[in-house]
């Protein structure tokens, strides 16, 4: 599959499988049609580099989240490749991840200011701040557990953490 201009970063299959999600230091992410190779959306919007790309459904819709060195996550509508929602961050957003919690959806997105943030998926709103790494958090997944859900970190620091989702309190 060829066609972005800079390194690929990141990738993404929504559950339909229809498509592959890319996301590229060509500051783009874009789709890639897996019968033929073409690629029939490319988002365009982000300033700087397209770190990491996931896929999210909520409320019969499909979603596509990217995390950016402009600063920014946003949020795309799949089908017609439109920006929903901006969320803006202090610096360098490396890492990206959804997770569906009871009547929505949240957004955790790792940054270059040391922290992570749980984002409210449908309004954009920070919900909150997971400090305590003290470098660049690359990366970032969230998993359903008993009782809620958890939120890995993974930091230039050398470590790992683990956060409760809902209380965001920091897991032994």
């Amino acid at each position: 599959l060829e066609g972005h201009r800079g390194d690929v970063r990141g990738l993404a299959f929504p559950p339909d499988g229809r498509w592959l999600w890319s996301a590229s230091s060509d500051n783009t992410a874009r789709a890639w049609d897996l019968e033929g190779g073409a690629t029939p959306r490319t988002l365009e919007g982000h300033t700087h580099y397209v770190y990491a790309i996931a896929c999210f459904g909520f409320g019969g819709r499909w979603f596509i989240v990217t995390a950016s060195a402009d600063n920014t996550a946003r949020v795309w509508d799949l089908e017609s490749g439109a920006t929903l929602r901006t969320l803006q961050h202090a610096g360098r957003v490396y890492g990206i991840a959804c997770f569906g919690v009871a009547g929505g959806w949240r957004i955790v997105t790792g940054c270059d200011d040391n922290n992570a943030y749980v984002w409210d998926g449908e309004s954009g709103a920070m919900r909150r701040t997971l400090a305590g790494h003290t470098d660049t958090v690359q990366s970032v997944a969230c998993a359903g557990v008993a009782g809620g859900w958890i939120i890995a970190s993974a930091s230039r620091d050398k470590t790992a953490r683990l956060w409760d989702g809902e209380s965001g309190a920091a897991r032994k």
